[in-house]
């Protein structure tokens, strides 16, 4: 059996808190860490854009984690919009824990 093997015309990236552009080894640099940032707090009313990448992709992982615990409400309370190609109107406009498929704040 052969293993996947990348194109060599692809180039994969990854995106969070610390590396917002998706550059190539600039992840965990910070806190001197593996996870050197891995997460921030939005406050009520906030919008944060986690990635912002130019050119054709595709969406493979989707990581994330929220204080659903100790309130389930925070899974209907976040609002998930996902933009491609310019446009001005979100493709994907929805509550995260719906987008997740965790509707009604139910794990």
């Amino acid at each position: 059996m052969e293993l996947f093997q990348k194109p060599k015309n692809v180039v994969s990236r990854w995106f969070s808190f610390e590396n917002r552009h998706g550059s190539k080894s600039q992840g965990g640099k910070e806190n001197k860490g593996p996870k050197g940032h891995p997460s921030d707090v939005l406050e009520p009313g906030e919008t944060f854009a986690l990635m912002d990448a130019k050119g054709p992709g595709v969406v493979r992982r989707i990581w994330l984690t929220v204080d659903a615990y100790e309130s389930p409400r925070m899974l209907r309370s976040l609002q998930i919009d996902m933009y491609w190609d310019g446009s001005k109107k979100p493709a994907v406009s929805a509550p995260l824990g719906d987008f997740l498929a965790l509707g009604w704040g139910e794990r």
